[in-house]
């Protein structure tokens, strides 16, 4: 619990959020805010993600790894085990 609401403190306020269902309770104060259930990344555009490294499964692990396979966004690890994926700024480069 303390390790996954440190985590949630990193992430930043502002753009749509994609979560897994478990951790949404740590960010529930926020206007815009998707699991992967409801994500469709046709219709949904992600500013920021975080999943918990070794417990995220099946189609919610899927959703998490196309975005950080797709090269628009950026990985951090942060405590606990928990990586948090930004969105790069139009322009920038590398994984």
């Amino acid at each position: 619990g303390r390790a996954a609401l440190r985590a949630a403190r990193a992430l930043p306020q502002d753009g749509v959020l994609l979560s897994p269902e478990r951790l949404t309770p740590f960010c529930g104060n926020r206007a815009d805010l998707l699991i992967p259930q409801f994500y469709d990344p046709r219709r949904h555009r992600i500013d920021v993600a975080w999943y918990a490294e070794g417990e995220t499964a099946g189609r919610e692990r899927a959703a998490f790894e196309a975005l950080r396979e797709s090269g628009d966004f950026r990985a951090q690890p942060l405590d606990g085990g928990y990586v948090r994926l930004t969105r790069r700024e139009h322009g920038a480069s590398g994984k």
